[in-house]
């Protein structure tokens, strides 16, 4: 049997190891003489995958929110179909979540009015290294609206 260390050193470069046999219940013949081992690169389990009909949610600031609304002006470019590299199961879990597939963040009115959208993947998936995002992220151009004031009726 092999250890994943030894796994690993023998998917770079080969190894040696002195074979066994188990017969029965603790009872292992080991041979008199070692053998190279030597195993493929491990093949990689992520496929690009194009990501279709994104959805895209503002996050702002609620005393923001209140005064502003939000205008993506360039919104066809910024829901683009766009790829990822992913297992088939990480897509899956992006494409069918609740969450939109994307966010972009406001936090103040004198912020650059040009922002990457942030990227919602499942965050099991991001943390096992199942899905990440081949290009750059979308680029938002907006504009802050104010919103007609209660007072001005």
């Amino acid at each position: 049997k092999l250890t994943r260390n030894e796994i690993e050193q023998a998917r770079k470069a080969p190894i040696e190891k002195i074979p066994s046999v188990e017969l029965a219940s603790e009872q292992i013949r080991e041979a008199s003489t070692p053998v190279t081992i030597k195993l493929p690169p491990e093949e990689d389990p992520l496929d690009v995958k194009r990501i279709e009909n994104a959805t895209i949610m503002i996050a702002m600031d609620p005393t923001l929110s209140a005064k502003y609304y939000v205008e993506i002006t360039n919104l066809p470019s910024v829901l683009n179909p766009f790829n990822v590299r992913a297992t088939k199961e990480a897509k899956e879990a992006y494409e069918n979540q609740q969450l939109p597939q994307m966010t972009l963040y406001i936090f103040d009115t004198q912020e650059v009015q040009r922002k990457s959208v942030h990227y919602n993947f499942p965050e099991k998936y991001v943390r096992e290294g199942e899905i990440e995002l081949t290009d750059a992220p979308a680029i938002a151009d907006f504009k802050l609206i104010p919103r007609p004031s209660s007072e001005s009726k």
